[in-house]
């Protein structure tokens, strides 16, 4: 059974990074996956993935400039 993966990949600052603690990174990587089992997929999967994604950026208080 075919499946598609669509993976996005985000870096972001980290507001709360401390140059003291060795734990802390300055830039954070986070990788999200949507997986469709669907085979008549198209861009509307993309656009819904984004739009899942838009929203877990927006609960983060993260927004582009």
């Amino acid at each position: 059974m075919p499946i598609t993966l669509l993976v996005h990949i985000t870096y972001r600052v980290n507001v709360e990074y401390d140059a003291i603690d060795p734990q802390s990174f300055q830039v954070l990587k986070e990788v999200h996956y949507y997986i469709s089992d669907d085979k008549t997929h198209d861009s509307l999967f993309v656009q819904h993935a984004f739009t899942l994604h838009w929203g877990y950026m927006k609960n983060k208080g993260c927004f582009p400039k």
